[in-house]
């Protein structure tokens, strides 16, 4: 399967960084076609590829923001298997 981004992602490559605009899946490994910052085309594996900060993509979104909106919450819900145990005492 091969699939072209209607928008680049931007990567993080051992090249340096990036945008991918290929993706060709096969069926024992991932390949991603990247134009590097420099204007070369470097086709990568899985492995080898980060996406980085597109959380974003242009929406105006801060990193301070995306920290709070992906923060976990904390649960004040005692977990059934401790609710098991605290009843048996």
């Amino acid at each position: 399967m091969i699939h072209e981004f209607r928008e680049l992602i931007p990567v993080k490559t051992p090249l340096g960084a990036g945008y991918a605009m290929l993706l060709e899946a096969g069926e024992f490994d991932t390949y991603w076609t990247v134009v590097l910052d420099n204007s070369a085309v470097v086709t990568f594996t899985q492995e080898q590829i980060r996406i980085s900060r597109s959380y974003t993509h242009g929406r105006g979104i801060s990193d301070a923001k995306m920290r709070k909106i992906i923060k976990p919450k904390p649960s004040t819900r005692t977990p059934r298997s401790m609710g098991r145990m605290l009843r048996k005492t």
